[in-house]
């Protein structure tokens, strides 16, 4: 009889070993899978904040581009003011210039504004997925760290248990 009751307690204590030795087994994936999950939700906010950076490069360009159209529209208003001592012929031709210089700024400033627009939604866009994967990213943490914590008071309380009642063994 005491003998079965030992076999019982070693095989218990066998199982009990498996069991915790599976659970550590699968916390181990899990934390390697949030881990993962965190290294790739790390990358692509890396990815969206390069994309922020080459936009907002790009919208410097545009306004370079801008500000050198400004410029020459600028040039093109003075040689009209000093046209008035030209031929007929050569004031109508500096009007003509600054009319077509007139359409292309309108259009840059247009193409520019709608660049504009639209990087500022396409930025406004990435750091909003940005919010939500860093906030996906601490409740994936806040769960992990709920089921250690969890894991580790079962462990304590079967522990505590077998410590206070080792017939139950």
């Amino acid at each position: 009889m005491a003998d079965a009751l030992e076999q019982r307690v070693k095989q218990l204590r066998h199982e009990y070993a498996l069991q915790k030795d599976g659970e550590m087994m699968m916390n181990q994936r899990m934390i390697e899978r949030l881990e993962h999950t965190i290294e790739m939700k790390e990358a692509e906010l890396f990815r969206m904040q390069k994309e922020s950076v080459d936009l907002l490069s790009r919208i410097d360009e545009v306004a370079k581009q801008r500000e050198s159209m400004d410029a020459e529209n600028q040039k093109l208003r003075r040689l009209l003011e000093k046209s008035n001592i030209l031929t007929e012929k050569a004031l109508k031709d500096t009007k003509r210039r600054l009319e077509e210089s007139e359409k292309k700024r309108t259009a840059h400033l247009t193409q520019y504004n709608d660049v504009v627009s639209a990087l500022k939604k396409e930025n406004s866009d990435l750091v909003e997925r940005a919010q939500r994967a860093d906030e996906r990213v601490g409740q994936v943490e806040e769960i992990l760290v709920k089921e250690q914590v969890i894991s580790f008071c079962l462990i304590g309380f079967v522990m505590a248990i077998m410590i206070m009642d080792p017939s139950i063994l």
